[in-house]
Parts: C-alpha cells; structure tokens; sequence
C-alpha cells in the first residue's frame, strides 16, 4: 500500500476510537521500508500494544511523521525507532546514521522546532551518535484527551 494510503487508513482508525501504539509505528516502519532505508531497530514488547485514545494517537503520530521525514530528508539509510513510557509520556526516539545536525540552529516555523511549541510535546532533544543522531521527544498522554473522547 502506499504510504499516503496507510496513514489515510491509520487516521479514519484513530479518529473513531484511538490506535495501539503498534498500529501506529507500523506505519513509519513501512514507510522506511518502501523508501529502502534499512531497521537498526525497533521497539517490541508490551508498549506496542498500549491503546491510546484519538488524540494521544494523533500527537503520537505527528511526532513519527516529523522525526522520520527528518531522517529520511537527511539521507539516512538506517533508522532506529525507540519508543518507551514513563507515566504520562511516550518517548520516541529517532536514530540515524544521517550525520549530525544542531538543534539550536533549526528554524522556527519547521517542524523538529514546532515540536517544541506545543503542549502535547516535552523536551525535544539531540544527541550525536556514531555517523547520526538521535532526536528524541516525550508525548504526552493526557487525561484531557481522554475526557475529551469518552475517556480511556
């Protein structure tokens, strides 16, 4: 399936009643697939099968979307997806082998730094690795979203 596809099937899912963390990644990690970017890794285990409610699983996949086309707009060839959650927050962590770049020199109004001007993101960070980087953000799970929804 095309990707624009998946996510178009991915949002009708979302919107009426919420996604697993699982249903989520599996998108971006296709995404990587079909572009010929190889998977270091991925996260598996129980995260994958947290439910999140529809808008934790939009800004959940709003900061996939933007931290994979980071990767694959830099040129990376390998991708790392990381994700793991620490009460309220869902960290996702995006490792490349894209080269390095500074996080204080992005443009405001791009979406790496858009992501630091909401509230359904915290701490938006940058660390070199061997050949790349990582970019990681925690998103927040909130309980005003799930008493926006019906709750959880």
């Amino acid at each position: 399936l095309d990707h624009r596809l998946r996510v178009g099937q991915l949002s009708e899912t979302m919107l009426s009643g919420g996604a697993t963390i699982g249903e989520i990644v599996q998108v971006y990690v296709r995404r990587m697939q079909g572009l010929g970017v190889s998977l270091a890794h991925v996260t598996h285990g129980a995260i994958n099968t947290v439910h999140l409610e529809s808008c934790d699983a939009l800004n959940l996949q709003h900061a996939l979307s933007v931290l994979t086309s980071n990767s694959v707009n830099a040129g990376a060839s390998m991708v790392g997806i990381g994700l793991t959650q620490d009460g309220s927050f869902v960290t996702v962590e995006i490792v490349d082998d894209a080269g390095g770049f500074d996080l204080g020199n992005i443009a405001s109004g791009r979406a790496l730094s858009n992501l630091t001007s909401r509230a359904e993101y915290r701490c938006l960070r940058h660390r070199p690795v061997p050949r790349g980087s990582a970019v990681a953000v925690d998103v927040l799970i909130s309980p005003a979203c799930a008493d926006a929804t019906g709750g959880r």
